[in-house]
C-alpha cells in the first residue's frame, strides 16, 4: 500500500511538472493568437519594404512619386501586395513634398527592442515618412 501511495505521489508530481512546463512554454512563445498577430505584423513590414522599393523604382523611372499605390503597377511591379494581410485594406500612402511620402499601417503588437528604424513601431496606427531614392533601372 505504501509503494502504491509513493507511486501515486510521483505520478502527480510528474503531471504537475509537465503541466507547468507546458504553461511556461506557452508563456515564452505567446498564445496562438499572439503568434498569429506577430505573423501579420511581420507581413505588414515586408509589404511596406516592398512598397518603398517599388516607389524608388517608380521614382527612378518616371521622375515623380506615384499618385497612389495602384500606379505602382504602371511602374512595372504588379507582384507587390499593397493591402493589409488581415483586413484587406490598402495601406495608407500620401505624397508630402519633393521626394517625401508617408506609408502607414495598423500593427497588432509593438516591435521588439532589436528592430531597426524601419521596423520599429508601436501597436496601432504607425506612419513612416520616407524619401524616394533613385535606383539604377535597366
Amino acid at each position: 500500500m505504501r509503494a502504491f501511495l509513493q507511486g501515486k505521489k510521483l505520478a502527480l508530481s510528474l503531471s504537475a511538472l509537465v503541466t507547468a512546463a507546458v504553461i511556461y512554454g506557452l508563456f515564452l512563445a505567446g498564445s496562438p493568437f499572439q503568434q498569429r498577430e506577430k505573423r501579420f505584423d511581420e507581413r505588414r513590414i515586408e509589404n511596406l519594404r516592398e512598397i518603398a522599393h517599388s516607389i524608388n523604382y517608380f521614382y527612378s523611372r518616371y521622375g515623380s512619386l506615384p499618385g497612389n499605390l495602384d500606379q505602382l503597377e504602371k511602374g512595372g511591379n504588379s507582384a507587390i501586395d499593397i493591402t493589409d494581410p488581415e483586413t484587406g485594406r490598402v495601406y495608407v500612402y500620401e505624397t508630402l513634398s519633393g521626394t517625401a511620402y508617408r506609408l502607414c499601417a495598423v500593427f497588432s503588437q509593438p516591435s521588439g527592442e532589436n528592430a531597426d528604424l524601419f521596423l520599429a513601431h508601436g501597436a496601432g496606427k504607425e506612419c513612416f515618412v520616407l524619401h524616394a531614392k533613385k535606383i539604377e533601372t535597366r
